[in-house]
């Protein structure tokens, strides 16, 4: 990916919310956007800064407020494929330069994070998404004129469901000039959606100029008389001495008279009277103190409490009854993986097919094929139609024929889509239903007249593969084996199509 490449949706989506007041200054710039499963797609972005006219030397400055209003052309048909996408979140990079006067370029990033944002039912072309931010704070020495260009932007989504989780995309693995590229955080719930500016735009890159503004010089002199005047106020540190308040301390000794609280202590000797007349009574009374120990005697019966330790056996209930919970948690948690998110594409057919048999001549192909794509993986199953085709042909090398010819599939095509390549499997039964020399002779033909063998039919996209713009062609070689069922001239017929290298090229285009 161009380091100045991807200026795109994503700035749409990157730059951002709006700012301080000042000159709104604005700019609008198109592009050609690559994204997963939709494929290049056209965007406009209107971007808006929030600067103000002029700004000081040695000051940093506000963070300028960005408002990037983008419009993305034809992306209906892409985000309806995918069951379930109700939303889209994420974040946005813009790159920029700001090429002071004194020509040197600094360079200045905005990150910002793109709201939620349900998509409309049906979805408007354009689809029309709104980012918000503001720019890093930049400090300039030198008065002069200071210019904002845009090099790039990078954009990085998640799509999601009506329950808020994650529906994880087949990544973007190649830029919009094929260049091979790599997921930019990691994370599988999110994409990458690259950029680049329109053929027809004016300028290159890093020649989109945003804004402008200037750097005025400040007077220096102004601020040392403000530290002259501080000085005075100095004296004001003697109040601090009034916050030792010690003196006052001194005043509070006299207040010390707490001897008052010993004539509390009268209320003592009455407690120790209370204890004396008890005394000369109790000398023979120390003796019933013994008359408890024998109290002891009642140990005996404590081992007989000792049985009750046989409580805790009942502790064991408790622990079965934990266990049946664990046992129903389980149960649910096979189905979540059950349920991939899905993407449906229709597509026509039209195409042609040559026998490497015979020394001249095609026959034309048509048909149609609905596919369903397993949207984290890329693979996919499709029903495959191919109709019954006919073509004049040359065998032996001399030998006008005009041959009816059927493609029966067998089970589903099977393949996979990986950012814009794509690659099938079809196996079908070959029919040769009717062959006539000079096209009026029959020499063979029929329903049961069938190659023995399936063929396995192998094909690739031959150029980049947008699946729900333009289509793309697939092609590739399959092998006919030999014939059974033709009649009496089975023999003569079979040479005339049994062979490897037959070519097959298929043109597919949505369904609108």
């Amino acid at each position: 990916m161009k380091s100045r490449t991807p200026a795109l949706a994503a700035a749409v989506i990157t730059l951002l919310p709006a700012a301080s007041a000042g000159a709104v200054q604005t700019s609008t710039i198109t592009y050609q956007c690559k994204y997963p499963l939709i494929g290049i797609k056209a965007l406009s972005l209107k971007i808006s800064l929030d600067i103000p006219d002029t700004w000081p030397t040695s000051t940093p400055t506000n963070p300028f407020g960005v408002t990037a209003v983008a419009s993305a052309y034809d992306m209906a048909a892409g985000l309806a494929a995918v069951d379930g996408l109700t939303s889209i979140k994420g974040s946005s990079t813009a790159f920029a330069t700001v090429k002071t006067a004194q020509g040197f370029n600094v360079p200045a990033k905005t990150v910002a994070t793109i709201a939620e944002t349900v998509l409309p039912n049906p979805v408007p072309n354009p689809l029309v998404l709104t980012a918000t931010g503001s720019t890093p704070a930049l400090t300039f020495d030198d008065p002069g004129t200071e210019k904002i260009y845009l090099d790039k932007v990078a954009i990085n989504l998640t799509a999601l469901d009506g329950s808020g989780e994650p529906i994880v995309l087949p990544p973007v693995t190649k830029d919009i000039d094929g260049n091979k590229v790599s997921d930019s955080d990691g994370d599988p719930n999110t994409f990458d959606v690259y950029c680049k500016p329109d053929a027809n735009q004016p300028g290159g890159f890093g020649d989109f100029q945003l804004a402008s503004f200037d750097v005025v010089m400040v007077g220096l002199p102004s601020p040392s008389p403000t530290p002259v005047g501080l000085p005075p106020i100095t004296p004001s540190p003697t109040p601090s001495p009034t916050v030792g308040p010690t003196p006052t301390p001194t005043g509070l000794p006299p207040i010390t008279p707490s001897p008052t609280p010993p004539p509390t202590a009268t209320p003592t000797p009455s407690p120790t009277r209370t204890p004396i007349p008890p005394t000369p009574s109790p000398v023979g009374k120390p003796t019933p103190p013994p008359s408890p120990s024998p109290i002891p005697t009642t140990t005996p019966p404590t081992p007989f409490k000792t049985p009750t330790p046989f409580l805790p056996p009942p502790t064991p209930a408790p622990t079965g009854t934990a266990t049946p919970l664990p046992t129903a948690t389980p149960a649910p948690t096979p189905t979540p993986p059950l349920q991939p998110p899905l993407a449906k594409f229709s597509y026509t057919l039209q195409g042609s097919t040559a026998l490497n048999t015979l020394t001249k001549g095609s026959m034309p192909l048509t048909g149609a094929v609905d596919t369903t794509l397993s949207v984290p993986t890329g693979d996919l199953l499709a029903d495959l139609t191919l109709n019954d085709t006919q073509g004049r042909l040359t065998a032996l090398g001399f030998l006008p024929v005009t041959a009816t010819v059927g493609f029966v599939p067998s089970g589903q095509t099977s393949g996979h889509l990986e950012d814009d390549v794509l690659t099938t499997k079809s196996r079908v039964r070959i029919k040769v239903k009717s062959v006539k020399a000079f096209g009026a002779i029959p020499l063979a033909g029929g329903n049961n007249c069938q190659s023995k063998q399936l063929s396995e039919i192998n094909l690739a996209s031959t150029d980049s593969f947008d699946p729900t713009g333009t289509g793309g062609t697939i092609a590739g070689t399959y092998k006919i084996s030999d014939l059974n069922g033709c009649g009496p001239l089975n023999g003569l017929i079979s040479p005339l199509t049994a062979g490897e290298g037959n070519t097959i090229s298929l043109r597919l285009t949505p369904k609108a």
